[in-house]
């Protein structure tokens, strides 16, 4: 499963298994909306996603809050993590998520 806008397979599984009502994805780059716009069609969950084209970190407080945050492979790699994950903390009631790519040699030593 393709992982644009975050974790498009996570957010997906989550309606699926009827965890979510609703979802917000956010990214930085309106192309990484393709294939997450694509199986929410096809799973008849469009009305149930929506997404916006943002940085997080800048304008965390026009999302929502959310009772799970998950932040799709940026730990590693993100210019301005502090404040990545300062944003997240302050939308979240519940859980934040994090994952990483599993071939970074750090992820593979834990």
């Amino acid at each position: 499963m393709d992982s644009d806008c975050g974790m498009a397979g996570a957010h997906i599984a989550l309606l699926k298994n009827k965890m979510a009502l609703d979802l917000v994805g956010v990214e930085a780059l309106t192309s990484y909306f393709t294939s997450p716009r694509k199986m929410a069609a096809s799973l008849q969950f469009t009305y149930r996603i929506q997404y916006v084209q943002m940085d997080f970190s800048e304008s965390p407080v026009s999302i929502e809050l959310a009772a799970l945050v998950i932040l799709d492979r940026v730990i590693c790699c993100y210019p301005h993590l502090e404040n990545l994950l300062a944003a997240a903390a302050a939308r979240v009631r519940r859980y934040l998520a994090f994952s990483y790519l599993l071939e970074d040699w750090w992820v593979q030593v834990f």
